[in-house]
């Protein structure tokens, strides 16, 4: 299951984007092309099902940090936020990284 436990430590272990081939692309374009189709090309990435006018439909490959495998979903990683994409339906989530607390002085100066 993934909870914001498993969100956490995804955001903590994965901090820059891996090599291209570690990715795994053509591995996701299959186990998703049922329900989740992506297509896949030099630069990017792009859901299929996906609404034209999403922010979301489609992404660089090298903005992708990691692309992860659970039991129900696919998740690509990326800074900021996790896609993640249904093996089994066609529903897809968007998790947003809540933005660091700062601390220290410049934290005090500035968030209060």
């Amino acid at each position: 299951m993934i909870n914001d436990e498993v969100i956490k430590e995804i955001y903590k272990r994965y901090k820059k984007p891996v090599k291209r081939d570690e990715l795994n692309l053509p591995y996701f374009q299959e186990i998703l092309s049922e329900n989740n189709p992506i297509d896949v090309d030099d630069e990017k990435v792009e859901i299929r099902n996906m609404d034209q006018f999403s922010p979301f439909k489609r992404f660089l490959i090298r903005s992708i940090y990691t692309v992860l495998e659970f039991e129900h979903m696919v998740a690509f990683v990326f800074n900021n936020h996790i896609r993640f994409l249904d093996k089994e339906s066609s529903e897809s989530h968007i998790h947003l990284k809540p933005e660091e607390k700062k601390s220290g002085l410049f934290g005090a100066l500035f968030h209060h």
